[in-house]
């Protein structure tokens, strides 16, 4: 099947849909949409996570399939008297790429550029630091606070980096802004889209949660109602294959070699993640027996998390895992992606579901 073109096609719509954390309607109604003419039962529920279900035609394994909806971005904090925005940031958004970036605020997408001291008015000092997001302001063009608030922008209101998807053909590589985890859900909806003729065992949940980018909110509650025997994060990761990056004994992934299993993580100190053996094993198995590249990667050292920290911790424990995309450009406007990494990753959670029949869940 021609996944990329698939998946390509889902990222050009989803590449125009904000959805900074908690505000993630648009992509929402999107993906809801979407699963539904794939015919899988979807519900949403109070704070935007969507489930969309399909009932296999022979018993088998509960399964949960999970990818988050939202992005990183900004937020309107105030507006001057002379029109200039104050925002801060939602997620990780590095204060070194907010300079003179081209933005759209609010849902109603209105033109702005984040402004800064010019560079003729700036001092040797200035020049060489990394300004805090403090100094830092959206010009929408106004010229006084009536005036932006006549456009429409409110204090809370979102502020994204403008951004579409930047094809570099022939190869199957893309840019674009919300990359994390829009590809996530693009492999999901292409996955739901292959098995709606239903002939697998079991129950498949593809869930997509929400608020994933401010401390995984909504994983917290996915498995609300859900007892799944076996939970698998579909995120995307950091390469390392760049120049300036860290060395291959620290992070071996790069881009182009397919997708990867993350076999443990941290950021901070609570969401620590082990992938269990019993998942590690089921999707190192498939990948080597359908010929699909599989690279590994353990995360410790690095501040990296999924949404796997929290749903392996659900319901008294999840046997869980993460299968990764990789991406250069973390958290920027142009993350950067191999479309045949996230197209293995279709192949390897397709056979998954077609043939696990059974999954035994031990520890040991």
């Amino acid at each position: 099947m021609d996944y990329i073109n698939r998946l390509k096609d889902h990222l050009r719509v989803m590449a125009d849909l904000i959805s900074v954390s908690g505000m993630e309607q648009e992509m929402v109604r999107y993906i809801a949409g979407t699963a539904k003419s794939a015919g899988a039962s979807v519900t949403v529920n109070t704070i935007g996570n969507v489930t969309a279900a399909l009932e296999g035609n022979s018993p088998g394994p509960t399964v949960f399939l999970g990818a988050h909806t939202d992005e990183i971005g900004l937020v309107v904090r105030g507006i001057s008297e002379n029109g200039f925005i104050g925002f801060e940031r939602l997620g990780g958004v590095a204060d070194s790429l907010l300079p003179a970036r081209d933005v759209l605020v609010s849902l109603k997408r209105i033109p702005g550029v984040i402004g800064y001291k010019p560079g003729h008015l700036q001092s040797p000092e200035d020049a060489r630091k990394v300004a805090p997001i403090t100094d830092f302001f959206v010009d929408v063009g106004a010229s006084s606070r009536a005036e932006v608030t006549a456009l429409g922008i409110r204090i809370g209101d979102p502020i994204v980096f403008k951004s579409s998807v930047t094809e570099f053909p022939p190869s199957s590589r893309v840019a674009m802004r919300g990359l994390d985890d829009k590809l996530g859900c693009a492999v999901l909806l292409v996955l739901l889209e292959e098995l709606k003729d239903r002939e697998f065992p079991g129950i498949l949940h593809c869930v997509f949660t929400v608020q994933e980018e401010v401390g995984m909110k909504g994983a917290s509650v996915a498995m609300h109602g859900l007892e799944p025997d076996y939970a698998i994060a579909i995120d995307t990761i950091p390469v390392a294959d760049t120049p300036g990056s860290v060395p291959s004994e620290i992070l071996p992934l790069v881009l182009g070699a397919g997708p990867a299993i993350v076999t443990q993580n941290r950021a901070g100190g609570d969401y620590f993640f082990q992938t269990h053996p019993a998942v590690e094993s089921l999707l190192c198995g498939t990948a080597e027996r359908i010929s699909v590249p599989l690279q590994r990667a353990s995360m410790l050292g690095f501040q990296y998390a999924t949404d796997a920290s929290a749903l392996g911790y659900a319901n008294g424990g999840i046997a869980a895992g993460i299968l990764a995309l990789p991406r250069r450009y973390s958290h920027s406007p142009v993350e950067f992606a191999d479309l045949a990494d996230a197209g293995g990753a279709v192949k390897i959670l397709k056979t998954v579901i077609r043939e696990t029949g059974t999954f035994n869940k031990s520890f040991i």
